[in-house]
């Protein structure tokens, strides 16, 4: 749980410093670019960006990756032009932004059944391995920049090594994130929330000192008693400049009650606007309308549903790191997809083991030598595989036997015994079928139901 308690925060030389201009970010009017495109090729187009000292902004991204490419983009991971005048970030003066602005990111990450569950490392490799003893209160003094070195002969507590301000801030964000308890616990051991708490933590304590901390949805997998909490903390922490925060959000999330401005990133444009501006759809009216001539709004339909071929290409892509975080997510995503829904899911009694080692071998088939239904479970894993936030099932079934039937519905309702679950809290899935026995939920799921009957439609209550 966390506490709610206040707590004064000393501002540094250095903070005065950053803090002496009213202007946070700067982009007057700009394209963004990765380095090396052409001009034709822009990340974002028309930038016009604004952030002020007093404003606190949340950052709503409205599709996969496009709010993480506004936040590369303030680490200098991509080109502005033109670039703004003056700097992108005037509080920083003289300040290096590499070191002073710095991000957390929540997103794509496994997510567990609960909050408090942990992973026995032990049961799995047999052993834990040395780096894994490292406790809460051991990372901390590493962020502090006094951790002991192991190959030195100083063996100075490294308590004894802080400044009274350091103590003093690291007892109370501590205390006030819920963290006390366990500051002598290896890091393993905490839980998603704990986790996710002490990475915040980190970066709060960081040296040099974080003045800028972009936080991409740190609320995500967080229970409901928890969320407020967080965000107070993070309230207060914004309020004293210590350090300012940009609060990464999803569309479906709530936007605090703190928050004065909003940027709505998608379609390669940023729109800024007020928080009730947000709220009113005023924002997302300007986003969603489809411009264009000719055939490009039936490209843009095609996108929507997944039809354009060139929405995916083959080979690398500019913005996708090698070896990052995506890429973990995407490879672990697609064995859970081949694992949940292939031939070893198919039997009464599927086991992990068994249908892993056969979606390694059902993984190495030539499509072409599939059956009808093996085709269409195939083509149902790649439309599971992105997490897209509306899914179309158009006649899914057709063509599948019942071992398959069964594996993609339990899958879809997230009730099996294999990993993960085909569809979560931030999707939406619109199901075409006549067969009312064919659908996997109830109404207590969430279930609504539109009939359809000589052209005209009604919602079946």
């Amino acid at each position: 749980m966390l506490k709610t308690r206040q707590f004064s925060l000393v501002k540094s030389p250095a903070l005065s410093r950053a803090s002496s201009s009213s202007t946070i970010i700067s982009i007057p009017k700009a394209d963004i670019y990765s380095f090396g495109a052409t001009r034709d090729r822009p990340i974002f187009t028309d930038v016009e960006w604004t952030v002020r000292d007093k404003e606190s902004w949340a950052i709503v991204g409205t599709g996969s990756g496009e709010k993480n490419l506004l936040f590369q983009t303030l680490l200098g991971h991509f080109r502005i032009s033109p670039y703004p005048p003056g700097a992108l970030f005037p509080f920083l003066k003289t300040q290096d932004p590499t070191s002073a602005i710095t991000t957390v990111s929540f997103t794509h990450r496994p997510r567990s059944s609960t909050n408090t569950d942990f992973y026995d490392y032990s049961a799995r490799y047999g052993a834990v391995h040395e780096e894994d003893k490292i406790t809460l209160r051991q990372s901390l003094y590493t962020s502090l920049g006094i951790a002991n070195d192991p190959f030195s002969k100083d063996t100075t507590p490294e308590e004894h090594r802080m400044s009274e301000e350091d103590k003093r801030l690291l007892h109370d964000l501590a205390e006030s994130m819920g963290l006390s308890p366990f500051m002598d616990l290896p890091i393993i051991a905490l839980s998603n929330g704990q986790t996710r708490r002490a990475r915040i933590l980190r970066a709060v304590l960081r040296k040099p000192k974080v003045e800028l901390l972009i936080l991409d949805e740190p609320l995500t997998g967080l229970d409901i008693q928890t969320r407020p909490k967080l965000l107070s903390l993070l309230h207060e922490l914004h309020a004293s400049a210590s350090p300012r925060i940009l609060l990464g959000l999803r569309t479906h999330d709530d936007i605090p009650t703190w928050i004065t401005n909003v940027a709505l990133v998608g379609g390669r444009r940023v729109i800024s606007g007020t928080r009730d501006e947000y709220l009113q759809g005023k924002l997302a009216d300007s986003k969603y309308k489809l411009f264009g001539t000719g055939g490009s709004k039936g490209v843009g339909i095609g996108l929507g549903v997944g039809k354009e071929g060139k929405r995916y290409g083959i080979g690398k892509i500019r913005e996708f790191v090698e070896g990052g975080e995506e890429e973990r997510w995407r490879i672990q995503r697609m064995w859970e997809v081949l694992t949940s829904l292939g031939p070893g899911a198919w039997v009464s009694h599927p086991d992990v083991k068994t249908a892993r080692a056969k979606a390694e071998e059902f993984s190495k088939r030539p499509f072409v030598s599939l059956s009808v239904g093996e085709q269409r479970m195939v083509l149902l894993m790649r439309a599971l595989v992105a997490r897209p936030r509306l899914l179309l099932l158009d006649e899914v079934w057709s063509g599948m036997d019942e071992g398959m039937l069964r594996a993609a519905r339990s899958y879809l309702r997230g009730d099996g015994t294999l990993e993960g679950t085909g569809v979560d809290d931030e999707q939406a899935v619109v199901l075409i079928t006549h067969w009312e026995q064919e659908v996997p939920w109830r109404k207590d799921d969430g279930l609504k139901t539109f009939r359809l009957v000589n052209g005209e439609g009604r919602e079946v209550l």
